[in-house]
């Protein structure tokens, strides 16, 4: 899945080159970026998902209010990419597998991989499941800081006469940062 993700207060530029064919990376980092955990915060959410029910789950205390994620994200430096990782969100979400790749230095992407059956909100929907899908892109702000946009794409709700009918797919974009930890 790749979807163009929305323009948002912190948009990156989605325009650039992937790595090479021989498997370096391009373009330059003036910092060094170990790989590490970031202590994430959600800064705004589009839900444009079940009448908006999912932005109270990505920010709980209110669309004006950051939200600090339960569970860090382990960055990896673009330069040992690409290697698989699980972006932890709040329950009922649980953990989305992603790949990760390099863009260039200073800029790294994660796509979703088979995400399938995940719960969504039981106190409203029951034990209804859908399907996933996520496309997260960081820029490396420096050895500490990460910027983040993230769209999750909703498909198939399931198994429950209480799911939600979606005429297609819907998306939810995030933006948020990340901190070292």
């Amino acid at each position: 899945m790749r979807r163009r993700l929305p323009t948002l207060s912190l948009t990156l530029a989605l325009a650039g080159c992937g790595a090479d064919p021989a498997g370096e990376v391009s373009g330059e980092r003036t910092f060094d970026f170990p790989a590490g955990d970031f202590a994430m915060t959600t800064l705004s959410v589009s839900d444009r998902c079940l009448d908006g029910a999912l932005h109270a789950l990505l920010m709980p205390q209110g669309p004006g209010t950051p939200w600090a994620w339960d569970h860090p994200l382990a960055m990896t430096p673009p330069e040992d990419l690409p290697q698989s990782g699980d972006l932890r969100l709040r329950p009922p979400f649980g953990d989305l597998s992603l790949t990760w790749s390099a863009v260039d230095m200073r800029r790294v992407r994660g796509a979703g991989d088979d995400n399938r059956g995940v719960t969504l909100d039981e106190e409203r929907f029951g034990g209804c499941v859908a399907d996933i899908d996520a496309d997260v892109d960081c820029r490396l702000v420096g050895r500490d800081l990460v910027s983040c946009e993230a769209v999750l794409t909703i498909t198939d709700p399931r198994d429950d006469p209480r799911c939600p009918v979606m005429a297609g797919p819907c998306d939810v974009a995030l933006v948020f940062k990340g901190e070292r930890l």
